[in-house]
């Protein structure tokens, strides 16, 4: 299943169980009732939503010389 915003936000950690079923933690919900613990996926919209750059963050390509 597709999480949305949750796949990558800085705040969301994803947790797995023996079951093999995957939950995405909300870290912002420790310090702010306004945001669910864990959220029903897939997160469409959230006033919390930080995009975690250092995912998707790549080096510099190498050119051959």
């Amino acid at each position: 299943m597709d999480p949305g915003l949750c796949r990558d936000c800085r705040h969301a950690k994803v947790l797995r169980n023996d079951r093999a079923s995957v939950f995405y933690l909300c870290g912002l919900a420790d310090k702010d009732a306004r945001f669910t613990r864990y959220p029903r996926l897939p997160v469409h919209a959230c006033k919390g939503y930080e995009k975690e750059e250092s995912k998707y963050e790549t080096g510099p390509s190498e050119t051959p010389a």
